[in-house]
């Protein structure tokens, strides 16, 4: 299954009419021919500029992607054979019942595990024949991950936890950035604040900047609206939009939420360890359009599962390059 760039090859496409309702996402085998973009986001609280235009060469790609867990009789084909191309400064949702897969092309496109078969490839290196301590250093400063559990250091600060990755990298952090990125999160009054004096939704948002801070090539949020109030929720998917459209950053997020996977340019449905269809500025309808005309086409096969998620304290610290 092949899903190009931004939807450029798909199974399902949409597109929304200039009164805003949507298309059939369900025409198969088509190609995108939309240009409307998503809504922009309420005004920052400080100006930022704009990044340059996105461009059409992927940051992250997988190919002929395979993940078996077991074997014989009991083995459990978690992937199928994945063709996918994540685009610079775009914001991918993937969704999928339980047992598609979906967090397990995750862990793989973000070097948190091995693909049975098959690459993966970012910023132009191969992850797939890396040793650990060459996935670390990577991890340390081209991928960051955003977790359901927020996973802060409860004895540092808002700013302490925000900028612990490069600290741990032994390098500097850029205070502009920083400072960008507080701004546009409202955190600039909290910064001297430990965990257990903010909100959830304000201790998701410095798991957002923690992500953030090094500047990494993509981010991979694995549900990070799952632990949040619906407020919450939409103010951390304003900020994950608005860090796609005004910080340049590329991002992918796994999620059950249609209405948080409408924030995104392009969402990607899997079933069965494959990818059932690749849909384009979508809105919440087509999102629901879609997942219905998936349910009718089959489900899950039964026993079939995704790997269990790693412990999220395990998989923050090997990005951080403190266990290999």
């Amino acid at each position: 299954m092949d899903s190009g760039l931004g939807g450029v090859k798909t199974r399902v496409a949409s597109g929304r009419s200039p009164m805003g309702s949507a298309t059939s996402p369900c025409k198969t085998g088509s190609m995108l021919t939309t240009t409307d973009v998503h809504p922009a986001p309420s005004a920052p609280p400080t100006s930022i500029p704009a990044p340059s235009a996105p461009n059409t060469s992927a940051i992250s790609r997988a190919a002929g992607l395979t993940k078996v867990y077991g074997k014989g009789e009991a083995a459990v084909h978690a992937l199928s054979g994945i063709d996918v191309a994540f685009a610079p400064q775009q914001f991918t949702a993937i969704m999928g019942p339980s047992g598609s897969g979906k967090s397990t092309l995750m862990h793989l496109l973000a070097g948190l595990d091995r693909p049975t078969s098959g690459t993966v490839t970012l910023a132009g290196q191969d992850l797939t024949h890396m040793k650990e301590r060459q996935l670390t250093g990577l991890r340390r400063t081209q991928i960051g991950f955003i977790f359901q559990a927020y996973n802060l250091v409860a004895t540092l600060t808002a700013e302490e936890n925000i900028t612990l990755p490069v600290e741990l990298a032994h390098g500097k952090v850029d205070r502009d950035w920083l400072q960008r990125m507080v701004a546009v999160l409202g955190l600039a009054d909290r910064l001297d604040h430990r965990p257990g004096e903010l909100s959830g939704g304000q201790q998701q948002r410095v798991a957002c900047a923690r992500a953030m801070i090094a500047r990494p090539a993509i981010v991979f949020a694995d549900e990070p609206t799952g632990n949040l109030d619906s407020a919450a929720s939409r103010d951390l998917l304003t900020f994950l939009r608005r860090s796609v459209d005004e910080l340049g950053q590329t991002l992918v997020i796994v999620t059950h939420d249609p209405s948080a996977a409408a924030y995104a340019d392009r969402v990607l449905f899997l079933v069965d360890g494959n990818i059932a269809a690749d849909l384009a500025h979508p809105t919440e309808a087509t999102i629901l359009d879609t997942l219905h005309h998936i349910s009718h086409d089959g489900g899950p096969r039964p026993g079939e599962c995704e790997a269990p998620l790693r412990n999220a304290a395990t998989a923050t610290a090997e990005a951080a390059g403190r266990i290999s």
